[in-house]
């Protein structure tokens, strides 16, 4: 069986980090990461930066309850690893700021840091140019 598709794990993930995390936030953590690192777009061969992630679909996907599924975003949000947005892309840093949300969008927090810092020097070089 040839398998052309897959999911890019960060060495950091595999290095330092998965002997640190639960079992829950590791699952929570790898549907964030092929919801978006693993997704690539036909036409720019570019990643997700960020991906509408439901409680329903982490259910789904990791086979842990709700609850779990909370404390794991909890905790991967503290370490760090995760980025939660509301659908302006206001960083959603407490469970208070998430709660009541219709969507939520999660992406790997080193990627969407990383993404920010190149909106901002666009921005700062299309100033520069003008």
């Amino acid at each position: 069986m040839k398998y052309v598709q897959f999911t890019q794990i960060p060495n950091v993930i595999l290095d330092a980090y998965l002997s640190e995390l639960s079992l829950s936030e590791l699952r929570v953590l790898l549907v964030v990461l092929r919801q978006t690192m693993g997704f690539v777009y036909k036409g720019t061969q570019q990643r997700k930066k960020k991906d509408w992630i439901s409680n329903a679909f982490y259910i789904k996907k990791t086979r842990l309850s709700a609850k779990s599924v909370s404390l794991a975003v909890a905790r991967l949000i503290d370490k760090n690893l995760i980025v939660a947005l509301d659908a302006n892309g206001n960083v959603l840093h407490s469970p208070e700021s998430r709660q009541g949300k219709k969507r939520i969008y999660f992406s790997y927090a080193p990627h969407w840091h990383e993404y920010q810092r190149e909106k901002m020097v666009n921005k700062l070089a299309k100033k520069l140019t003008i």
